[in-house]
């Protein structure tokens, strides 16, 4: 980007303008994505410049665009009062210039070789003052001037327009830097814009990260909701005890703390595939809970729970440190398309490592203290 503004290649090629948009991976294109939605196009062109202006000032924009794809100009005819009076209509005016104006196919002819087209065009099709003075034939046999009967007004059009769902949408993509900003601290930024340009008679649309987040949002409570039922019925079958099955599922959200301690050494913000890991996180974690606490209901003293829990300690290493060191590439070293699952196997990695600590020393404690084991010299 700083190459094409150090060349100039804007007025150089006399470039309307010029944007390097980078190449996403993932289900999100864009990290931003507005849409602008309303009948009056003079607004919607008024919205969208305004929200490029505005997010453009904003530190840590990558890239942002726009979908306004300008034509060529169309002009308008209606029809004034002294053209009504002469009985002129609008759609007799469009079949007669349009007769005049574009190419037709008027005859067949055949030469020595082949059948011919015979086609007729305006000379002067390209000149606006002759279609302003073009000659149009009225009832009684005589001719007016078009731009006496009718009013000539030129408007700006598209050369292409995007609709969703049958609406017509214009749309403002942004792409952001992680390490600097988000997109949500992005849209908090521009809220007052937002809701000036909502003020004005103009429906916004939120696309991009942000709709996906919605998305994520509702899919991840009806998966989290429905993974803890089936976890905690499953340990209720196998403890039949509420306090042993509460004890290893309070592991759940202290591992989280793991999670977001991996993402700030990885230098990465929280997102959709984080919490995808996250939800992954919460079966692996419990698994070494279930062997662990299986382990200590045999216990009677503190003395058989240090035993107890010490012999579970290097499986559950293991097991740990064999699954870090099969993630390491993706957690420290991803590449292309692959970077995408980055977040997730950091979630996953820090989790699991986190977690580990919490079966081992987390786990007998707080066992230890809810059933009130004693030191096995008082009994």
């Amino acid at each position: 980007k700083q190459f094409l503004q150090q060349q100039d290649y804007k007025s150089k090629f006399n470039l309307d303008e010029i944007e390097v948009l980078e190449r996403k991976v993932g289900p999100i294109k864009s990290d931003i994505k507005i849409g602008v939605v309303t009948p009056d196009n003079q607004k919607a062109i008024d919205a969208v410049l305004l929200l490029n202006e505005e997010i453009a000032k904003i530190k840590g924009i990558k890239s942002s665009a726009n979908s306004l794809k300008f034509g060529i100009d169309e002009i308008k005819v209606k029809v004034n009062s002294y053209g009504a009076s002469l009985g002129i209509t609008e759609s007799f005016i469009g079949s007669y210039l349009s007769n005049l104006y574009l190419l037709k196919k008027k005859a067949v002819s055949f030469d020595e070789k082949e059948m011919l087209d015979i086609k007729i065009k305006s000379q002067s099709k390209d000149s606006f003052q002759s279609l302003t003075k073009t000659q149009i034939p009225l009832d009684n046999g005589t001719f007016v001037a078009l731009d006496e009967i009718v009013e000539l007004n030129t408007i700006r059009a598209f050369e292409q327009l995007l609709k969703d769902e049958g609406v017509k949408n214009f749309y403002v993509v942004a792409n952001v830097n992680p390490d600097i900003i988000t997109s949500t601290e992005v849209i908090d930024i521009l809220k007052p814009t937002l809701k000036h340009i909502e003020n004005s008679g103009v429906k916004l649309t939120y696309k991009g990260e942000a709709e996906k987040k919605a998305e994520l949002k509702s899919d991840m409570l009806l998966a989290s909701a429905l993974a803890i039922v089936l976890i905690m019925i499953a340990m209720l079958y196998l403890f039949n005890s509420f306090t042993e099955t509460l004890i290893v599922m309070s592991v759940i959200p202290f591992s989280l703390l793991g999670v977001l301690i991996g993402h700030e050494i990885m230098g990465l913000n929280l997102s959709m595939p984080s919490m995808i890991g996250s939800l992954g996180l919460a079966g692996v974690v419990i698994n070494d809970g279930i062997i662990m606490m299986t382990y200590l209901k045999k216990a009677k003293t503190m003395e058989e729970i240090f035993a107890r829990a010490t012999k579970r300690l290097r499986p559950i290493m293991i097991t740990t440190i064999t699954t870090i060191v099969g993630m390491t590439s993706l957690i420290f070293f991803p590449t292309g398309e692959a970077a995408i699952f980055q977040p997730i196997a950091i979630a996953l990695g820090f989790g699991l490592a986190w977690g580990t600590v919490l079966n081992l020393i987390y786990l007998p404690i707080l066992y230890t203290l809810t059933h009130r084991l004693k030191h096995k010299e008082l009994y």
